[in-house]
């Protein structure tokens, strides 16, 4: 004996079988857009990360980071970049001292030359008007 299937029983098992397929198939969707998403933060952020590297190998004055990393490894200096900025920052500052003080010693200088100039036109003035004097006075006053 064979079974026979009417219409109405087939209608049901593919109902079934379509509601059980559009199931699996939300379910896939919802886990693809997850996965999407996350996929897509991934790359923003890796996108992100090697432009800041790039920003900070080129701040530094390198092309790029392992260009940077390359020299920091390789350097003679055990100072951190912090300690050199702040060292910097220190001896530019007394740079700025120094300077201030060169100006004041230019200054300083400039009037001592002025007077000395004054000086010796006094003294110039001051000789050749002992020349024109007799002999006898100059020797007076020299005793």
């Amino acid at each position: 004996m064979t079974s026979t299937y009417s219409s109405a029983q087939l209608r049901e098992r593919d109902q079934h079988i379509r509601k059980q397929c559009q199931e699996q198939l939300r379910a896939q969707e919802a886990r693809f857009q997850r996965l999407k998403y996350s996929a897509d933060t991934t790359n923003k952020s890796f996108f992100d990360l090697q432009h800041r590297a790039r920003r900070l190998a080129e701040s530094l004055g390198y092309i790029d980071l392992p260009d940077a990393q390359i020299a920091i490894d390789s350097s003679e200096y055990v100072l951190t970049y912090q300690e050199c900025f702040e060292r910097l920052q220190m001896l530019e500052a007394e740079l700025s001292m120094e300077k201030k003080e060169s100006e004041l010693a230019r200054v300083t200088l400039r009037k001592v030359e002025q007077e000395k100039r004054v000086i010796d036109l006094e003294l110039r003035f001051v000789t050749s008007n002992c020349e024109t004097l007799p002999y006898s006075w100059v020797n007076h006053a020299a005793t």
